[in-house]
């Protein structure tokens, strides 16, 4: 008698892994995606306010946020509207990774106008771009009154 066969597909963000998952589900095999079981669970409001109470007030502790996108930032305005996390917010501008928003000096200030419209005085800015941006980036956040981060 033959055994069913397992198979663990990942993968980085764009790697195909859903893809890849629907090829295996239109053969017939089986399958079971942890990226839809997570999107199911972050939907649900007691599961975002059960994570930030276990893995943040529980301990004492604040979250960074790293943003990578402006959509990063609508999506943390969000849950500062839902109370599902607390002022100050630590907010940590990312450009230059490859799927977020590219190294340009326009959008480092477009990100500080966006969060300063989001967030008022409610939060604490820094800077981080990759590789050869990063010197030049974190000059224009501290011009702009932001932290540095190397």
């Amino acid at each position: 008698m033959s055994r069913p066969v397992a198979v663990a597909i990942t993968g980085g963000i764009g790697a195909g892994k859903s893809e890849t998952l629907a090829a295996f589900r239109r053969r017939g095999a089986a399958t079971v995606s942890s990226d839809e079981i997570v999107h199911h669970l972050l939907g649900r409001d007691d599961v975002k306010d059960a994570i930030v109470q276990r893995l943040g007030k529980g301990h004492g502790t604040r979250f960074e946020f790293e943003c990578y996108d402006i959509g990063h930032l609508y999506n943390l305005a969000y849950c500062l509207d839902r109370k599902i996390v607390e002022p100050p917010l630590f907010v940590q501008s990312i450009f230059g990774i490859l799927g977020g928003i590219g190294a340009d000096p326009r959008n480092l200030l477009f990100a500080k106008e966006t969060a300063d419209r989001l967030f008022g005085d409610q939060y604490v800015w820094s800077v981080l771009a990759a590789g050869r941006h990063q010197m030049a980036f974190t000059t224009l956040a501290g011009i702009n009154g932001g932290n540095v981060r190397v």
